[in-house]
């Protein structure tokens, strides 16, 4: 939680930041707890269960996401809130749905809902969710009092409690239908290196699409070697944004707290404060912090933007705060790093890292004809793939 001063009263803000680690973290655990066949859910699973079944009553998906969410970051936050102001523990449920859309999207199914879930009928003006509601209709009112009444078991539980809920609400929630848009194979015999990692400096750099073309790639780099614990932004430029970099790779410790690799993504010159900034930000948030810094510039966009000189030592800059880096200045010296620590031989790790991308396309919203594309590019080098 933050902690404002309002005169001599010490007052109670709910944290955006901290509430983007534990949506991260949870998603992280969710993808863990799938692959573990001893993992055992609480009775939340079937909240999860009961709760998508509810047809047409999409806001409540998100209420009960909020309520979770907020309490497994903050035991002061009370589930009940849509509004700051009204109740001890308010919190502006919107925003924090902003977060939780951002790091779950394209991972687990969100039924559609924007970015303003509660700003139609009944939750419209409304403060706090309450089953007194009258503007409700006859077939969500059951909704509207479940919902009311597994918010009120929630806002009895501790913070530890309300995270084995929300770990297990996770665990009983479907993947986004966009999950797995490309299913990739190899041509026998025709797959060629070269080509792939030429493929991959052209496909970047011909159409950058504002440099969302960068971003995903970063995350399919990084999602060869950690998988599903890796997550991006769906906006370039996302204003809920408060955790370093454009991608980021969650993990649990044994401990229970998240621990995270960050990742930047420029497709152009980039010049020192940038650096800089992106380097205090991991520090302040994490002191001793890991930096993956890809910053995916190579001779045609340091030509491009007419540069005249070099740059200052990338290392150097974060070193100066205390941050291990890795950089790379080129987007296919990136990827072959990737195809490398993967562990997969060479045909498996092209394939999956074809598909990573694709997903991650998708994900940020590039053009319609961008995975067409992309597709056209992987067979060029000897991959084939289905669009689903």
């Amino acid at each position: 939680m933050e902690v404002e001063t309002s005169g001599s009263e010490p007052q109670w803000q709910f944290s955006l930041r901290d509430a983007e680690a534990t949506i991260e973290s949870a998603l992280a655990q969710r993808d863990a707890d799938r692959r573990n066949p001893n993992f055992e859910p609480n009775t939340w699973a079937l909240v999860s269960e009961e709760v998508y079944a509810w047809a047409k009553a999409k806001t409540y998906l998100a209420a009960v996401l909020c309520g979770l969410v907020a309490r497994a970051t903050d035991e002061l936050a009370n589930p009940l809130s849509l509004h700051v102001g009204e109740l001890a523990g308010g919190y502006a449920a919107t925003s924090l749905w902003q977060v939780i859309q951002t790091h779950a999207q394209g991972r687990m199914d969100l039924k559609h809902l924007k970015s303003q879930p509660f700003n139609n009928s009944p939750f419209y003006g409304k403060r706090v969710l309450s089953s007194d509601w009258e503007n409700v209709s006859s077939a969500n009112r059951p909704r509207l009092e479940r919902t009311v009444q597994l918010m009120q078991q929630l806002a009895q539980m501790s913070r530890s409690d309300a995270r084995f809920a929300l770990r297990s609400f996770l665990y009983g929630v479907p993947d986004d239908e966009a999950r797995g848009v490309l299913v990739a194979t190899v041509v026998e015999g025709a797959l060629d290196l070269n080509r792939f990692f030429t493929a991959l400096d052209d496909f970047l750099l011909d159409d950058g699409e504002s440099g969302r073309r960068a971003q995903a790639m970063v995350a399919a780099a990084l999602a060869l070697v950690h998988g599903d614990n890796v997550a991006t932004a769906e906006s370039i430029h996302d204003p809920s944004r408060s955790l370093p970099g454009d991608v980021r790779v969650v993990s649990l410790a044994e401990d229970g707290n998240p621990h995270a690799l960050f990742a930047e993504a420029k497709q152009k010159v980039t010049e020192p404060e940038w650096i800089d900034q992106f380097a205090t930000e991991i520090h302040a948030y994490a002191p001793g912090g890991t930096a993956a810094y890809g910053a995916l510039v190579n001779d045609r966009a340091a030509a491009r933007a007419k540069r005249i000189g070099a740059l200052p030592d990338w290392r150097d800059v974060l070193h100066e705060r205390g941050v291990i880096s890795v950089i790379w200045t080129n987007p296919a010296d990136m990827v072959r790093d990737a195809v490398v620590w993967s562990a997969l031989d060479a045909h498996q790790a092209v394939v999956r890292f074809v598909e990573f991308y694709a997903k991650y396309l998708v994900h940020v919203e590039t053009q319609p004809d961008t995975i067409d594309a992309w597709r056209r590019a992987a067979r060029e080098f000897g991959v084939e793939s289905v669009r689903l």
